[in-house]
């Protein structure tokens, strides 16, 4: 080709374009001259030019496009629209001109055989509509599935009813039909209200939140994700009981999307809350200086050892606080692992360890070792903060050991725990149970189940098996009638024949009357404003009240007015009017 311009000549590498493969110009021109035969010599760019303009004709074009949909809706009537086939059907389908009548919003483009939303492309050309609400398939891919196009919830009737459409068609057309004011006035207007409400419906949703976290009731309630929908938790149904008040809060629940009610909205609010709250101790713990560090393990239901963080402190006003500042996770429960969460808390809180005047702990070697323990730990760091212990946890320590050590008590408890249970883990004896008091007009309380913990809540539960000692005989008769096991009639025979027993009557009158006061000190050591000089005080004077029942005078008070009202105890009072005194051996 010796008539080929410079520019031509220097053309020696492969065209890449943007539809077609890598080809090299001189074979592209051999293969179509070898095509053509006599036809004349065409330059490589005159091949690519018409190579390209063939396959544009069949792309669609923008420029028709934005023409079309700059002035109205492009609606033909009587084009002859392409038919396809959908799937594995053997018929092909396409486009309706009669759906124009239906769908007024409808644009179709010829070139891509689409359809397009008119009302929601130019709402979103000017900006009118939020980015979480548009479609693209009916703004910028099109659509064209003409299968689905009239199927209910599919297709037109679900962009007809989307949140993008109404939009768009509040914001261009309702809006400027029914105002005289500039269009961006108007918006900006609509837009205020709206946040408006927005805001007062989610201070709605706050409350709701504060409420059940302030009442500490469940969230969900009895709502289970396998068998009931969300709409059954407390918190939902809550929100719909406001709805009654207020319509605006109905119309909000029935959005499908932005609502703020999910789980995850749920715990972000509680966690604001309780930082609010946090903040609030912080300050005024900081406006009283000094503090006290009180720390506890225990496991919670999934059986997870955490520690449970409060500080102490008192006003100006001399004013004690005990506040909850919360519970963290422990890893192990060694003293050096308690001892750096304790220092990360008051580090996150921005408390010096220096403003400490003390720590209380339980007895455990972890917490108030001598060597390595939590208090020794903070001691080092800080010599003003000295360690108590925990008054709650001693006097436990102290029932516990008494009452092991005497004989007849220790019995007692042991066949209080049997009778517990052959009562609690059976619905059918606990029913029966409350049918017997009934009939007897039993007007003292049910049952209470010992606490296998604490030794300091157990003085009801011997009191509730005296009141309820008729009862509990008639229960025994009763079950040995009906049940046909024989390891459980052996077990309701032991009890049967231990409770008219003297020794199961005195022991358990004794514990009841001992327990009593020292349940009484155990709730009053709880009190949050009580001193340490205080509860010392009130713990000598249960000790001297303790040591008056033990003389002789008040035995047989205690003999007359305890024993003699229990009942039918023919057994037991003709055993105890035999003897002046009574010694439980240890």
């Amino acid at each position: 080709m010796s008539g080929k311009s410079s520019n031509e000549a220097k053309q020696t590498g492969p065209r890449i374009t943007k539809w077609f493969t890598v080809k090299k110009p001189q074979q592209s021109v051999d293969r179509l001259q070898d095509k053509a035969g006599d036809e004349p010599e065409k330059s490589d760019d005159a091949i690519y030019s018409a190579e390209t303009a063939k396959l544009q004709e069949t792309l669609p074009s923008t420029q028709s496009l934005e023409r079309t949909f700059s002035q109205e809706p492009n609606q033909p009537r009587n084009f002859q629209f392409p038919a396809r086939v959908f799937g594995n059907q053997d018929f092909k389908r396409s486009f309706q001109s009669s759906w124009f009548d239906k769908f007024k919003w409808l644009h179709y483009e010829e070139a891509s055989d689409s359809a397009f939303c008119f009302t929601c492309f130019k709402a979103a050309e000017k900006g009118m509509i939020t980015s979480s609400k548009l479609e693209d398939t009916f703004i910028k891919t099109g659509f064209s599935n003409w299968k689905k196009a009239l199927e209910k919830d599919k297709g037109f009737y679900k962009h007809e009813s989307s949140e993008c459409h109404k939009e768009a068609t509040e914001r261009l057309i309702l809006i400027p039909s029914t105002s005289k004011k500039d269009i961006a006035e108007t918006l900006s207007t609509q837009i205020l209200q709206e946040r408006s409400q927005n805001r007062q419906l989610l201070l709605k949703i706050i409350g709701n939140v504060h409420f059940l976290a302030r009442q500490s009731l469940p969230f969900r309630g009895n709502w289970n994700e396998d068998k009931l929908c969300e709409a059954d938790s407390n918190f939902y149904q809550l929100l719909k009981l406001r709805c009654e008040e207020d319509p605006q809060t109905a119309d909000w629940l029935k959005r499908k999307s932005n609502k703020f009610t999910s789980a995850d909205v749920q715990n972000e609010m509680i966690g604001i809350m309780a930082l609010r709250v946090l903040r609030d101790i912080v300050n005024d713990i900081k406006g009283s200086d000094i503090y006290s560090i009180m720390a506890d393990e225990t496991a919670d239901v999934s059986n997870t050892e955490q520690l449970v963080l409060c500080l102490r402190w008192v006003t100006d006003e001399l004013t004690v606080h005990e506040d909850f500042i919360g519970m963290h996770p422990l890893n192990n429960t060694s003293a050096d692992h308690i001892t750096s969460i304790i220092k990360d808390v008051l580090l996150r809180l921005n408390l010096h360890i220096k403003n400490a005047r003390g720590q209380c702990y339980d007895g455990a070697s972890a917490m108030s070792g001598t060597k390595s323990g939590v208090a020794t730990q903070f001691k080092a760091l800080n010599k003003k903060c000295l360690y108590t212990h925990c008054y709650g946890h001693a006097l436990n320590l102290a029932v516990c050991d008494s009452v092991k050590s005497v004989g007849c008590l220790k019995e007692v408890f042991e066949s209080a725990f049997e009778i517990c249970k052959l009562i609690k883990k059976s619905p059918k004896r606990d029913s029966k149970l409350d049918e017997i008091r009934k009939e007897t007009k039993n007007e003292h309380g049910g049952i209470r189940t010992l606490c296998p913990t604490r030794w300091t809540v157990r003085g009801q539960s011997l009191n509730s098996l005296l009141q309820n000692f008729k009862e509990l005989m008639q229960l025994w008769s009763w079950s040995l009638d009906h049940i046909q096991d024989t390891e459980m009639k052996a077990r309701i025979n032991g009890v049967k024949s231990v409770m008219p027993t003297f020794k199961f009557l005195f022991g358990a009158s004794l514990g009841a009357m001992i327990l009593r006061q020292t349940d009484n000190l155990s709730r009053t050591l709880q009190d949050p404003k009580l001193s340490a000089a205080e509860g010392q005080s009130v713990a000598k004077d249960v000790v001297k009240t303790l040591r008056k029942d033990r003389r002789d005078e008040s035995f047989r008070i205690f003999l007359g007015t305890s024993l003699a009202t229990k009942g039918d105890t023919r057994g037991g009072r003709s055993e105890a009017s035999s003897q002046k005194k009574v010694s439980c051996q240890a």
